[in-house]
């Protein structure tokens, strides 16, 4: 009898324990510390100057400690302004960010790239949660399709000519 009571005292701690173990991990949330995003045209003319904003927001319970957000932009985009400013190249060193708080980064420019092509532009955010000693990395990324151009070029001329013959053509380039 002693036995019999034993295993089924055993049973029902057993049952309790896997109860509470899997209501803690359904009551648990998966939430994000750290939202961020990149938003802008996906779409541009090369030449034309184009505004890229970077957001950033603490969804968590707890402080950011040493956010720091690196943008990494293709070797054809030409960065023109930024708000606010680098603190070196294109890194902002934010900092402390509290629960709730957020924040953002605008970089403006223009492509000089093939057309058409796909360029990305990448933000690689690095922050360390106040309850945690480790660090924490998140990437966004925005493909940007260059699919025309500001430069409008017309070439006039004769549309044949015989060798010795002298010849004019008149190339027109507007920066629309």
């Amino acid at each position: 009898r002693f036995l019999v009571r034993a295993v089924l005292l055993l049973g029902v701690i057993s049952a309790a324990s896997w109860g509470g173990f899997f209501l803690w991990r359904g009551l648990s949330t998966d939430a994000r510390i750290l939202a961020g995003s990149v938003e802008g045209p996906g779409s541009v003319r090369a030449g034309e100057e184009t505004t890229y904003v970077v957001r950033y927001r603490n969804e968590g319970d707890v402080p950011v400690a040493q956010l720091e957000l690196s943008l990494n932009l293709p070797a054809a985009f030409q960065v023109t302004n930024t708000t606010p400013a680098t603190d070196e190249g294109t890194t902002w060193r934010v900092g402390s960010l509290t629960p709730g708080s957020d924040g953002a980064v605008t970089v403006t420019g223009w492509f000089l790239a093939a057309v058409p092509s796909t360029q990305t532009l990448q933000a690689a955010f690095t922050y360390r949660p106040a309850n945690f000693n480790s660090d924490f990395q998140d990437f966004k990324s925005l493909p940007v399709s260059v699919d025309g151009t500001v430069l409008k070029a017309a070439v006039t001329g004769p549309e044949k000519a015989l060798p010795g013959d002298t010849v004019e053509y008149v190339l027109e380039v507007e920066n629309g």
